[in-house]
């Protein structure tokens, strides 16, 4: 979990040009096991972390907060 909200924060960092402003850590709570696969929309305003929790999550890069949860994937 600690990981990607490390994982948000460089991409803001990156994507935004955060480095010129001060950076704020937020600790997501959203999977409860490991992280194994993450994708960006597009657009570049969403990211998609799928876990072995059997849940997909939503994440807002602007503000890294959770969007919408997907529950029950097989794979």
């Amino acid at each position: 979990m600690k990981y990607l909200a490390l994982a948000v924060n460089l991409v803001l960092f990156v994507l935004t040009g955060a480095y010129s402003q001060r950076l704020e850590t937020v600790v997501q709570r959203g999977h409860y096991e490991a992280v194994k696969a993450v994708t960006f929309t597009l657009d570049g305003k969403y990211l998609l972390s799928g876990s072995r929790d059997k849940s997909i999550k939503l994440w807002e890069l602007a503000t890294g907060r959770e969007i919408r949860s997907y529950l029950g994937h097989q794979s």
